[in-house]
């Protein structure tokens, strides 16, 4: 399959894996851990609530299978 088109998941799913489509997992104990932080903080600070705008980066790990492969080079050059 991966010849024509590659096919990814999320989550890094039990059934994915089983079925060898590669995937991306999070740590969901850090982005809970993350949103609790910031529902304290706009607690703590309702003046702020309607100004949250940063960023947050969560580690995630790509698991490579058998479901993706490098892009082919366009013949339409």
């Amino acid at each position: 399959m991966p010849e024509d088109l590659s096919v990814t998941g999320f989550d890094n799913a039990a059934l994915a894996a089983r079925n060898g489509i590669t995937t991306v997992s999070q740590d969901f104990g850090e982005m809970a851990k993350m949103a609790l932080n910031m529902i304290f903080y706009q607690l703590a600070n309702p003046a702020l609530i309607n100004n949250c705008s940063g960023v947050s980066h969560i580690r995630s790990v790509l698991w490579e299978r058998w479901s993706t492969a490098p892009a082919k080079e366009s013949e339409a050059h």
